[in-house]
């Protein structure tokens, strides 16, 4: 089953994000300079650490892309640091509490070319009363660099999130949509940025990964794209993937790629969810593999 949020009627499985905020008044660079990562987020305090739980690491079939990535039309100028992905930037949006927060997130391949990818925990507090759990003012700054971005930022319209995750914050459903307004101009992200490809059912175990994201968070501070890159192992005891990687709040919603076509857009598998520590001290992030439920996700805000 999907749900709503009040208002006018978006998909059964989507929040809708109210009346359009002008970017430049509500998400002023003043604001976006004081939004705060998710720190005390719902990974930390413990959304019910409810996923299903696996004795041995799952056995997958064969992944299948069902979302191809798309180049971009036409050209945007970056100041990026090497390695950036073009195609991947920093999300921000007001939390229940009506504070300012951040996220990671990217572009995905769409009808809309607006449509960009992130975990579930960005866009909806399933610790909040049901249905009242929604962040909102969603705004998405692709190429994000030092407080701008090469055409600053696109304004959120629907927010997607699975119900496990919004009824119980289940880890193993931690993967959320966006769709966003194209500007005034009628100008998609896609665009500009390139448009990334989906994978499902891929491998908890994988060499040749790279996780980007914005950090936010000691000793970071959320102004510039890092990257992690290595192979992945099984998190016991449910069906997760971990890599080794430092990258703190912030980074969330960040996308792990199984390939990269190229400093635009790759093949995106999972998003991060949460992080840890191994019994040495070295940290760790932790997401799920995307399933055929997030594809189903993606085909209802693919619209």
């Amino acid at each position: 089953m999907i749900h709503s949020a009040p208002g006018p009627r978006p998909p059964r499985n989507a929040s809708a994000n109210g009346d359009v905020i002008d970017p430049l008044g509500h998400w002023t660079p003043e604001r976006m300079r004081s939004a705060t990562p998710l720190e005390d987020s719902l990974a930390e305090r413990g959304a019910s650490p409810r996923s299903h739980t696996a004795t041995t690491e799952p056995a997958n079939s064969e992944p299948r892309i069902v979302v191809n990535p798309v180049e971009p039309t036409e050209s945007a100028a970056t100041n990026e640091p090497p390695r950036a992905m073009a195609s991947v930037g920093k999300l921000f949006f007001d939390g229940p509490d009506t504070h300012g927060h951040v996220c990671s997130g990217a572009i995905v391949a769409s009808r809309s070319g607006n449509l960009v990818h992130t975990a579930g925990h960005c866009v909806y507090d399933p610790k909040k009363p049901w249905m009242k759990g929604w962040m909102k003012n969603f705004f998405f700054v692709p190429s994000y660099a030092d407080g701008t971005g090469p055409l600053g930022g696109w304004n959120g319209n629907l927010a997607y999130a699975l119900t496990p995750w919004m009824k119980s914050g289940d880890f193993s459903h931690d993967q959320a949509f966006i769709s966003f307004y194209p500007h005034s101009e009628g100008e998609s992200m896609q665009q500009y940025f390139g448009g990334n490809g989906l994978t499902f059912n891929e491998s908890t175990s994988r060499d040749g990964v790279t996780i980007y994201g914005y950090p936010a968070a000691a000793p970071y501070q959320g102004n510039i794209q890092h990257y992690c890159s290595g192979k992945t192992s099984w998190h016991r005891p449910a069906s997760d993937t971990t890599m080794g990687c430092p990258m703190t709040h912030g980074s969330d919603g960040g996308p792990w790629y199984s390939s990269l076509t190229d400093d635009h857009v790759g093949m995106i598998y999972a998003v991060t969810s949460r992080r840890g520590k191994d019994s040495s001290g070295n940290p760790y992030l932790i997401a799920t593999p995307n399933t055929y439920k997030v594809r189903d996700l993606y085909n209802s805000a693919n619209t």
